[in-house]
């Protein structure tokens, strides 16, 4: 029965879609309001489908490069609202995970949830040996019930992406991007390691701390991609984490505005580390998984979504924001179409003219006025028009600066995002890839 409530759910939405879109092109009407209408429809069928579609449409909500402004700002509302897995089944859960009572490897266990998601719940407890952890317990059979509701949401965007309403739009490859995320989330191996290596990789950038994880038995915290060493069986669905004592007690507007500027400035600098220098990004630094210190240190968790970037890549990106803070627009749009299908339909001499006044309007802004959401949206909003599709290559990086933008505006109005990318980028460019040294 759910799966055809589902499948009516899903055909709903899809032919409410098509039919407004079709209808906005045929009278060539503004497509503000269908915009609007587009993003209620989803939200609305993402409630009623459940966690893998909620999932789906927060996702989706991040995707400024390929939907409308107003049809982010709709997903963006969208929270999980899952309940905790009911205390009595916590213990049990965890014996059969672990293969051992929990009492053989932790002195407390408070099943009480400190966090919960549709994938897993967030649980404090205490080593044998003393250590504080907060264990991530993966909730039982989402894995199956993941594979089953992406591979039905991408069923029915390859029938959605055959209907005329939608020609141009590449429905297929987003979707088939964001199940690609979502199945990595619940993947708690692929979490350990990527903690353990976003770890070793800021280790150069003074006052960041990364949640990593520790091993069971107290002998030694993880430090490798060993599987042995990586917390406590992640391929079963538990995992073991250094515990931050003090992790949201603090909001960036409730600390002194000198300390509050050390952590926005610690906080880009971390970023455009992960970004020019390393390459491997964590992509979800949004407020509860980017905290900030009373001393100016900020910490990170969660690294179930982060993106490996091509060393190509890497480069291009530094190279766009270098030349947009340098004010070459003529670069700065040739580089855009280096990175993406450009159709034989493209006037490209336009979309250049389109780009130059773009880049015009944002140089030299005063950190204060300069919004990196607004260029970003003007940016795709250019390519969307022009019937091009930023390469995710060049997304990943870009959606990881604007989900920190918001964080570190709050605390500090004149965080300067361009002026503390230029040591990053003369490195990368022009010298030895390296974290700058910090003045």
């Amino acid at each position: 029965m759910t799966s055809v409530r589902t499948t009516a759910t899903l055909t709903g939405a899809a032919l409410r879609i098509g039919a407004d879109l079709l209808l906005c092109r045929l009278v060539k009407r503004r497509r503000g309001g269908f915009a609007a209408r587009t993003g209620r429809s989803l939200r609305r069928a993402a409630v009623r489908c459940g966690p893998a579609f909620v999932k789906t449409a927060q996702l989706l909500s991040t995707r400024v490069d390929l939907l409308p402004a107003a049809v982010c700002a709709e997903l963006g509302t969208l929270h999980d609202h899952v309940p905790p897995i009911p205390q009595s089944k916590v213990l049990p859960l965890l014996d059969e995970r672990l293969g051992v009572p929990t009492s053989s490897v932790f002195a407390t266990f408070d099943t009480r949830a400190i966090g919960s998601g549709s994938i897993a719940c967030v649980y404090r407890a205490e080593l044998l040996n003393g250590a504080q952890v907060a264990v991530k317990l993966r909730r039982p059979g989402v894995r199956r019930r993941l594979e089953r509701d992406l591979r039905l949401i991408q069923y029915f965007t390859r029938w959605a992406a055959r209907m005329p309403a939608f020609k141009g739009i590449p429905a297929v490859d987003i979707v088939g991007r964001i199940s690609a995320e979502i199945s990595a989330q619940a993947d708690f191996a692929r979490e350990a390691a990527s903690s353990v290596e976003l770890a070793a990789n800021l280790a150069g950038v003074p006052d960041v701390v990364i949640a990593r994880p520790v091993a069971a038995g107290g002998g030694k915290d993880a430090t490798s991609t060993d599987s042995a060493a990586l917390g406590v069986l992640p391929e079963r669905g538990v995992l073991i984490l250094e515990y931050l004592p003090g992790v949201g007690r603090v909001k960036p507007s409730e600390l002194p505005p000198e300390i509050a500027a050390r952590a926005a400035t610690t906080a880009l600098r971390a970023v455009y580390s992960m970004i020019f220098v390393d390459g491997f990004v964590h992509c979800d630094l949004h407020p509860g998984n980017l905290y900030f210190s009373s001393d100016g240190a900020i910490a990170m968790v969660d690294a179930g979504f982060v993106h490996r970037m091509s060393d190509q890549a890497r480069r291009t990106f530094a190279e766009f924001f270098f030349r947009m803070g340098t004010g070459n627009e003529r670069l700065c749009a040739d580089i855009l179409l280096t990175t993406v299908e450009v159709p034989d339909s493209t006037d490209v001499d336009s979309f250049r003219a389109d780009i130059a006044s773009l880049v015009r309007a944002n140089v030299g802004l005063r950190s204060r006025d300069f919004s990196l959401l607004d260029f970003a949206q003007g940016l795709f909003d250019i390519q969307r028009r022009h019937g091009l599709f930023a390469d995710p290559e060049f997304v990943f990086p870009l959606l990881a600066l604007l989900t920190l933008e918001t964080a570190v505006k709050t605390a500090c109005p004149e965080a300067d995002f361009q002026q503390e990318a230029m040591p990053f980028l003369v490195n990368v460019l022009f010298g030895r890839d390296r974290v700058p040294v910090a003045t």
